[in-house]
């Protein structure tokens, strides 16, 4: 079973957050797919998928997850993944080979600032120490998965 959840934490700037909370598989993939690309049609500011409450992630789910990067890249949005300590959803990722190619943060206040610090640079010098932030924009371009860095 899958509960997917709609948060909009910053209105103002167009942050969107999703939350998936249990099993990405193919029976609810599709689900997840639909949920994305529904938010994504709407061009936000940032989307954060925040993959926490994660306990399974099929080849499916991570090919909704890889499908969801490149039309956000398309859309010039910045989708990035929070992954909190959950092994699940980085093995995941790290065995299909799309580790790089995904932004993951800790949490989703840790995402939210580290890509308000690209826009930003007075927030880019507030950061904390434990705070990813990319000199370059990882949105920028999207290697293929299996091509070298």
């Amino acid at each position: 079973m899958l509960r997917i959840e709609l948060e909009h934490p910053r209105p103002q700037q167009d942050i969107v957050v999703l939350t998936a909370i249990g099993e990405i598989d193919s029976m609810t993939a599709a689900r997840l797919s639909t949920a994305l690309h529904r938010e994504l049609e709407h061009e936000p500011a940032l989307l954060v998928l925040d993959l926490t409450g994660v306990s399974f992630l099929s080849v499916a789910g991570v090919t909704v997850l890889d499908c969801a990067t490149g039309r956000a890249v398309c859309a010039n949005v910045p989708f990035v993944l929070v992954t909190g300590d959950s092994r699940v959803v980085t093995s995941a990722l790290r065995h299909a080979e799309l580790a790089p190619v995904m932004p993951t943060f800790r949490t989703v206040a840790a995402a939210v600032t580290a890509v308000e610090s690209l826009i930003d640079p007075a927030v880019r010098q507030s950061l904390p120490a434990d705070v990813a932030a990319p000199d370059q924009n990882p949105w920028a371009t999207r290697p293929s998965p299996g091509t070298p860095p």
